[in-house]
């Protein structure tokens, strides 16, 4: 009647099988009543035993989370992520992505039944057709960076290349089909470094035989899923979710292994990407429908922010004039900068004034721009603009000031920034463009306006 304990082969620990209870005789007798709560007696000492040993706080193993219940640092993984980004094609194709295209039978298409963007290469010439966000995200070191992406591709063709993940150009990680090959990738600096295909996949090659029992169809939706912990030379794993369930397929691991860091930067954009060689047929298609990217554990890096000013007071009519613009330097695509908050002051007029932030996707509504560089070397700003174009939907702060009195406005709250006014950038590399602008609401005089915009450096 005693149980019989097994040693569990991830913890090593003991862990005592339920035991076999004692049928109940004919007649009743107390000595079998006794046996029947000895053996259940015996079994939850056992238990108890368990118990004890999960939580000892000291000792050189220590009990952690397995699997996907686990951050990529091996903490348990809980409800609590702050959302980076999030992207979803509602009414329209989300315009937090940026599109370039190559060929003429390259297109990406709003499909408004399915709230997704169909990415389509003609496979009789070399095309391609790229969608990835604006902004780059936030890494902050210590934190398990979560990225999920959901997708469908049409059928394999051979001459065709889609790819989705987190990565640019240059570095980055994603899940890719080349012809009706399924690989993960690592690419550093321009260069694939780590390619695995889906036969030698680590933990479930999601061919019917792994943990899953699932037999991939990317012809179907997926939600694809990368988690990684950077700090240079960390763990990377890639899975799709399954029915709820979270599914490692691959993990790369660079600790006590690379001899250097296994991508650059993990400030990334999300990206989707088809290609064709040219030597496929037909037509083939990349469905991209939502994405969003996360910091598990919260984000919250605190750095002071950065002021640019109007070195002199400017001369303010009824149409919005110009104070000073600001951007990021061309060289510096991977910057994350944030705008903060607003200040301004007329000086020596007693009329009333609004003063407003316009966001543009370039400096093309700036008349006389020169660019300088700022002390912290990612950002560019001008103070020479004579005038500028203005459209309402572009503004994203306003502000009015009653005479000579001071006014401001912040743009982020102190206990996070705004990620949605990050700068971004486009796949050309041309960054975004904030100008502080003013004007006089009625009147004349002297109509003169100093004022200042504070940004969140945090690329470091």
């Amino acid at each position: 009647m005693a149980t019989n304990p097994r040693v569990d082969p991830a913890t090593d620990l003991i862990v005592p099988e339920p035991p076999r209870l004692p049928a109940a005789p004919a007649v009743w007798e107390a000595q079998y009543q006794d046996q029947y709560t000895n053996v259940l007696r015996l079994y939850f000492n056992r238990l108890n035993n368990l118990l004890q040993e999960i939580n000892v706080s000291t000792g050189s193993g220590g009990i952690y989370p397995l699997g996907t219940a686990g951050d990529a640092f091996g903490r348990l993984r809980t409800s609590n992520p702050f959302t980076l980004f999030d992207s979803k094609n509602r009414f329209q194709s989300d315009p937090q992505f940026d599109t370039a295209t190559t060929g003429a039978g390259a297109s990406a298409t709003y499909v408004s039944n399915d709230a997704s963007v169909t990415l389509q290469v003609d496979a009789t010439a070399s095309e391609d057709v790229t969608r990835q966000t604006l902004r780059v995200f936030s890494y902050q070191p210590g934190k398990s960076l979560l990225v999920f992406a959901t997708f469908a591709m049409g059928a394999a063709n051979s001459g065709v290349d889609s790819k989705i993940g987190y990565f640019d150009g240059s570095n980055g990680i994603y899940f890719r089909r080349n012809g009706s090959t399924l690989y993960f990738e690592i690419m550093k600096n321009g260069s694939v470094t780590e390619t695995v295909a889906q036969s030698s996949w680590n933990t479930d090659k999601m061919d019917g035989t792994g943990a899953s029992g699932v037999t991939l169809d990317v012809t179907k939706t997926q939600i694809l899923y990368i988690d990684l912990e950077w700090l240079g030379v960390g763990t990377v794993r890639c899975g799709f979710v399954q029915d709820g369930k979270m599914y490692v397929c691959h993990a790369f691991h660079h600790a006590n292994t690379a001899t250097s860091v296994y991508m650059q930067t993990a400030v990334l954009p999300v990206r989707y990407q088809i290609t064709s060689s040219g030597t496929g047929t037909g037509n083939a298609t990349l469905s991209q429908i939502c994405s969003t990217v996360m910091s598990e554990g919260g984000y919250n890096r605190r750095v002071a922010p950065n002021w640019i000013r109007s070195v002199s007071a400017a001369s303010i009519g009824t149409s919005f004039v110009p104070l000073f613009s600001m951007r990021i330097k061309s060289g510096k695509e991977g910057a994350v900068i944030i705008p903060a908050s607003v200040s301004a002051l007329p000086v020596g007029t007693i009329l009333d004034f609004e003063v407003a932030v316009f966001k543009y996707p370039d400096a093309s509504h700036l008349t006389g721009a020169t660019w300088a560089l700022t002390s912290g070397s990612s950002v560019e700003y001008d103070i020479a603009a004579t005038s500028m174009s203005t459209v309402n939907n572009n503004i994203v702060s306003s502000t009015y000031l009653s005479g000579s009195n001071q006014g401001s406005t912040s743009l982020s709250s102190e206990q996070e920034y705004n990620f949605g006014l990050q700068i971004g950038v486009d796949i050309a590399n041309v960054s975004e463009v904030y100008t502080l602008a003013a004007r006089t609401l009625s009147g004349s005089g002297s109509n003169n306006l100093v004022g200042g915009l504070s940004y969140y450096d945090l690329t470091d």
